[in-house]
């Protein structure tokens, strides 16, 4: 009974937004709209893998939750990929001197640790494995779109008619 007088409100206090907005209470849209700002939230503080692993648990959610939404996934675990952690790798196989998203100083030593990197390396990992999962739209949503690169016709005319 206690945890039901949390949701009661009095005339002075008026209730959260999500109960007069029902149509806006999707509970996958709000997990991808999570995944994005807990990935943007460890984009800041590199060090606490706790936010990264937060942001690919919501994503996995939005990608096998109850009213799964296939584009949604992928844009958003290609958006916590390219902006987030992307940039790691980068530094790591190219050096500082082109990834201009992060601070050397404040992640070169991130890159040394291995306990760090090993969790890092899963996470970055998961994501990739649900880009390649939601990427085969057309295998998990009965088709609707024609794209086969090996399929298509090549024509040498450039440019295209």
């Amino acid at each position: 009974r206690a945890g039901a007088k949390f949701f009661l409100t009095d005339a002075a206090c008026p209730a959260p937004l999500v109960f007069y907005l029902e149509s806006h209470n999707s509970s996958t849209e709000l997990a991808a709209h999570r995944a994005l700002i807990l990935g943007r939230m460890w984009a800041d503080e590199p060090n606490r893998l706790d936010l990264l692993e937060n942001s690919v648990t919501a994503m996995v959610y939005v990608e096998s939750g109850p009213s799964t939404k296939l584009l949604l996934s992928s844009a958003v675990a290609l958006e916590i990929w390219q902006a987030c952690i992307r940039p790691f790798y980068r530094a790591l196989y190219s050096g500082f001197d082109d990834v201009h998203e992060l601070d050397e100083a404040a992640v070169s030593y991130l890159l040394d640790d291995p306990e760090w990197f090993d969790k890092f390396a899963e996470l970055s990992g998961t994501v990739v494995r649900l880009l390649v999962r939601t990427a085969d739209l057309d295998g998990r949503a009965g088709g609707g779109y024609e794209f086969d690169p090996s399929r298509r016709e090549h024509d040498d005319a450039w440019p295209p008619p």
